[in-house]
Formats: C-alpha cells, structure tokens, sequence
C-alpha cells in the first residue's frame, strides 16, 4: 500500500535569505528589549544637558545650549520631561530653554518654497540702514528662529570670509547674500567668523529659502512674516513648557490649548 504524503510547506527563508531574515527578527526584538533603555539613556542625556544651561562656564553653556537646538520636534516631549525632573530651574536655564523650545520647534515646520529658487539659505538678517563693511567682512544682526543662523552664528558676529570660496570678498551684505545663493539646499557652508575677538571657523548648512522671502519683500512683510512664526512657537511654550516658567504661565484659556510639535 502506497502512503501520499502531502509536500512540505516550502521555507520561509532560504539559504542566504534565511540568515538575514533571522537577523533581521534578531534585531528588531534586541531594538524592542532595549528601548526603554535607550529612551532612559536619551532622558538622562538630556537632564545632563539642561542642567549645564546653568553652568559657571560659558562655553559649556553655549554648547549645551547648540546640542539641544539640534533636536527633532518628536524629541520635544522628552526635553520637557528632562526640564520638570530638575525643576525649579534657574533663570538662565528657563531662558536657555525659550531659545531651544522656539528653535526646535520653528525648524519643523513646513514651509513653502519658491522652486525656481535653487540657492541656499541661511536665515541672516543684516542691517538695511547701515552700512556693514568693516575690514572686509560683514556683521549678523540677527538671526530668523527656525533657521540654520540662529543655531549656528551669534548676533554680533563679524563673517570674515567663505572658507569654500576664497576667491569671493566680503565688503558688504549683498556679496555675502550672493556667495551663498551660489550653494543649494543641503550644502554646508564654512564660514571664517571673528566672534567676541576671537577668530573661529563655523559650519552652517543651507536650507530652502521660504517663498516669503524670495525676491525683495519689503522690510514690513518681512517682519509680519517672522512675527507670525514666532507667535506660533509661543503658543507651543504656553501650552507644554511653562509650567517649568511661573513668569510666563498662561492664562485659564490658554492652558486647555494644546499644539503639537
């Protein structure tokens, strides 16, 4: 008597494709084991670095205050979290944090862009009034929250030269604006920047220019743009940082407004 035996089901993996599909399931259960560690180990990272915020050093404080600017919006909550476990904080620290909050948030919004624009964009804002020429290079007057500057240059810095353009001199605002829409979204761009006396080299990479600021706008729209922006990320700091704030607890209203990051 003949016994059918019905053909084995073939393998999920084989061969090659069935080492790596096992390493793959490998990792993604280490990955799901180790993330309350690595969530507690970004925590404790965090907590490091808002608590330098209020370091004796200045250039400890500057640094904490660039590596937390660095964040994602997705990492905010847990900023916030790392600010309430040092809670109260110090004047310097809570300011530290308007800086960071502001910035972090700004920079993940979306905004639309002109696409026949393809320079590179920095978020610098020079003095339309006054001149800037001073010994070949030209001064930040300020810096657009949201954009590469403000994370990276300092109101007041004095930008001697484009590392990556030796050729391009600096005499005034409009050579600097023009050197840098000869770079594109993405590029970095080396700056040599003479801040507090002291001579540095500082990286900054180019975004997309937004569509509001193409071409010439007038320095009111300019302004109302930014103001606009701004109130946004005030909004986020009333509704989810300002318990770590008394001065700037918002109102009954404001406090049942929520804004995700």
């Amino acid at each position: 008597m003949n016994t059918r035996t019905s053909p084995s089901p073939p393998p999920i993996f084989s061969g090659g494709a069935s080492r790596r599909g096992f390493a793959a399931l490998l990792s993604f259960f280490c990955l799901f084991l180790l993330a309350p560690t690595l969530r507690a180990a970004d925590l404790a990272h965090l907590q490091s670095l808002v608590s330098q915020l209020a370091s004796d050093d200045p250039l400890l404080r500057e640094n904490a205050l660039g590596d937390l600017m660095d964040l994602k919006c997705r990492d905010l909550p847990m900023l916030r979290a790392a600010a309430l476990s040092q809670s109260p904080l110090l004047p310097s620290q809570i300011a530290g944090l308007r800086q960071i909050v502001t910035q972090v948030f700004l920079a993940g919004e979306k905004y639309k862009v002109d696409p026949s624009d393809s320079g590179g964009f920095m978020g610098i804002q020079f003095s339309r009034n006054e001149p800037l020429v001073q010994n070949d290079g030209v001064v930040v007057m300020d810096r657009i929250k949201g954009f590469p500057a403000y994370r990276h240059l300092h109101s007041g810095d004095m930008i001697l030269k484009l590392l990556d353009r030796p050729g391009v001199q600096l005499n005034d605002a409009n050579e600097f604006i023009n050197a840098v829409k000869s770079f594109h979204s993405g590029d970095i761009v080396r700056l040599g920047v003479l801040r507090y006396g002291r001579a540095i080299e500082v990286s900054v990479p180019l975004v997309d220019r937004p569509i509001e600021l193409a071409g010439n706008p007038s320095e009111s729209m300019v302004d109302a743009w930014i103001q606009a922006r701004e109130k946004r990320a005030e909004a986020y700091w009333n509704a989810e940082f300002s318990i770590l704030d008394p001065a700037s607890a918002p109102s009954a209203s404001q406090a049942s407004m929520s804004v995700e990051p």
